[in-house]
């Protein structure tokens, strides 16, 4: 039986883990997304470049090159920032843990 005075702890604990678990899978399919997004950013680009090998290229080519490029360097800015994101967290797991069960108890 848990303690009245560790009660709240426990019903932290145990949310913050089913939380972390639900966080884990959306960020597996966030991730499978972003690769099919940016595959098909790619795809557009080179069939523009392709189709713009063979004509002069205008205003309008040329604008829809620029954002397409623009969209390609968003998408990896931010699987840039999602790749240091996970590293910071691996690098906190892996510290000690120094006396703290609370902080212990979430990995």
């Amino acid at each position: 039986m848990v303690s009245d005075t560790r009660l709240p702890y426990f019903v932290w604990e145990t949310k913050l883990k089913i939380l972390r678990k639900e966080v884990k899978i959306w960020a597996r399919e966030n991730e499978k997304q972003n690769k099919k997004r940016m595959a098909k950013l790619i795809k557009k680009m080179e069939n523009l470049q392709g189709a713009n090998e063979n004509k002069e290229e205008d205003k309008e080519d040329h604008l829809q090159e620029k954002e397409l490029f623009w969209e390609i360097y968003r998408e990896n800015r931010k699987e840039e920032e999602q790749v240091r994101l996970k590293s910071r967290s691996l690098w906190l797991n892996d510290l000690p843990a120094v006396g703290c069960s609370f902080c212990s108890s979430l990995k």
